[in-house]
């Protein structure tokens, strides 16, 4: 095509095969999605996901612990009254 330039990987492995190399190829013109297939695509998604949210459920228990101040609890509810030291 006139004015589209070409990117050759530097030294191309020896087990990639031409598919894969497609693909590499197209992560840096931005043309490369077209050629994963969707399943794996859903796939990354999905991994991203439970990362953010198990990182994010992490951060909060996290915090919340460090906001805890340190002391002297005293809980009164049906089994009496409970004192805990912190």
């Amino acid at each position: 095509m006139v004015g589209e330039e070409k990117f050759d990987p530097p030294a191309p492995l020896p087990y990639w095969t031409d598919a894969s190399r497609e693909v590499a190829l197209g992560a840096f013109t931005g043309k490369g999605w077209g050629k994963v297939s969707s399943m794996t695509r859903n796939l990354v998604y999905v991994v991203a996901v439970v990362l953010a949210v198990t990182s994010t459920v992490f951060g909060y228990q996290l915090w919340r612990e460090r906001q805890r101040s340190e002391g002297v609890e005293i809980r009164v509810d049906d089994h009496g009254i409970s004192i805990e030291k912190r």
